[in-house]
């Protein structure tokens, strides 16, 4: 059986061929994509940078976010049914967090043709980015308007064990 090049030559491809499949699947094929627009893109230091720049790493083959260069191309996108959804990241977002904690006034963005239940869940991936940057000024602030006490430091030590799991 082995002697038969026909069959060794088949035993050659088949290898190369699952690759060139496996290599060939690029994102664009992904379920739902995601259009982000930051206009402070050209700034890798700002924190709606940063985060649009980690969505885009979490990337997989279910979900693909990328960064449009205006609005209007994240809006055009949208309608041609190239992203499933989008987000505005604003300029200053840090400063727009700290407003939200006193105001609730929305913070970003997002654009969708209807609330399907697919891209919520795109809400949740993008809201979680947001919230460990915001976590521990809520905290402080809740726990000071609770119980009037306020020490960073302690509350700080506490907040970075809860996050590590170190609690119980």
């Amino acid at each position: 059986l082995f002697r038969k090049p026909l069959f060794l030559l088949t035993l050659f491809l088949i290898p190369v061929i699952v690759c060139g499949i496996r290599f060939s699947l690029i994102y664009k094929d992904a379920i739902l994509r995601v259009a982000i627009y930051t206009p402070s893109h050209n700034n890798p230091d700002s924190l709606e940078q940063k985060i649009a720049r980690k969505l885009i790493d979490s990337s997989n083959h279910t979900i693909n976010f990328y960064q449009c260069d205006s609005p209007e191309k994240l809006y055009q996108d949208i309608i041609e049914n190239q992203a499933s959804c989008g987000y505005l990241l604003p300029k200053n977002l840090e400063k727009k967090l700290q407003q939200y904690k006193d105001s609730n006034q929305p913070v970003l963005k997002s654009i969708r043709p209807s609330m399907e239940k697919s891209t919520l869940i795109i809400d949740e991936i993008v809201y979680s980015n947001l919230y460990t940057t915001l976590a521990f000024d809520l905290l402080s602030n809740h726990v000071a308007s609770k119980t009037g006490l306020h020490d960073p430091d302690t509350l700080k030590i506490l907040y970075e064990r809860y996050r590590k799991g170190e609690v119980f």
